[in-house]
């Protein structure tokens, strides 16, 4: 499977025809049962048995897909074990062929035993489905809150800036540049916008924590996404801004003034 060793070994050829009890533990159980020492040569209970610990492998997402921090070891099945195996057979190339082969293999040899075969994408597939659905659902809630927040960020900004129309009449009639005009809405916009950027991101931070069971090697405050939704909304509220000013600069100031 590829999963390497951080300390000690891992079976060998005697202890596998030998059911030798022996285990490799992960790196989270390492360190939450032995805790600044070195988790080689100890003793444990499990499976009805004292296993001792030959090694400790890289933490892996085994039990749960969300979460490579569960508490797990590596041991050698033993003959008198009931156990559901799951073997895993490497391949390269196409393993339908392989899937077929191996049940009717063993199926030939023992026809009461239950086997089936699957690849890998095949059983994380199902593994995921219900992830993926909950995904689904959350991206579209989320798309539809980012369209809701556009249409509201752009609609209180312009219709907040529209309704200066006045005082900008008042500005122009006394020898403001339209130029400076512009800036000048646009930097007191500014605190209304950083105001809502931070609250808005305190606010996302602490509901992106419900969302971390869903996600899979992501982290639930990803800057880029934050960022990105930042840059977006602030470019929304300053087109919200400068369009009411443009459109109030290019019409007659009289008018402005009624």
């Amino acid at each position: 499977m590829g999963i390497s060793l951080v300390r000690g070994r891992s079976f060998s050829e005697p202890e596998a025809t030998s059911d030798a009890s022996v285990a490799v533990v992960s790196e989270t159980m390492a360190h939450r049962y032995w805790p600044g020492q070195d988790p080689v040569g100890n003793y444990f209970k499990a499976l009805d048995r004292r296993l001792q610990v030959i090694g400790v492998a890289r933490n892996i997402r085994n039990v749960q897909l969300i979460d490579e921090k569960i508490p797990f070891f590596y041991s050698l099945a033993r003959r008198d074990d009931h156990l559901a195996l799951n073997p895993v057979i490497r391949v390269e190339g196409n393993s339908s062929q392989l899937s077929r082969t191996v049940v009717g293999t063993v199926k030939a040899i023992d026809p009461s035993i239950n086997v089936s075969a699957r690849s890998m994408e095949e059983g994380l597939d199902q593994l995921l489905q219900a992830s993926r659905l909950s995904i689904l659902l959350t991206s579209g809630l989320g798309l539809l809150a980012l369209i809701l927040a556009t249409v509201g960020v752009y609609g209180v900004t312009s219709y907040a800036t529209s309704q200066r129309s006045r005082e900008i009449g008042i500005r122009m009639a006394l020898g403001g540049q339209r130029s400076n005009i512009i800036l000048l809405f646009i930097k007191q916009g500014f605190w209304s916008i950083g105001i809502g950027v931070v609250l808005g991101l305190g606010l996302a931070a602490l509901a992106s924590s419900l969302l971390s069971n869903l996600l899979f090697g992501v982290n639930s405050l990803d800057p880029i996404a934050f960022v990105a939704a930042t840059i977006f909304l602030t470019l929304v509220a300053l087109v919200a801004m400068y369009l009411p000013i443009a459109r109030a600069i290019r019409t007659d100031v009289m008018a402005l003034m009624k």
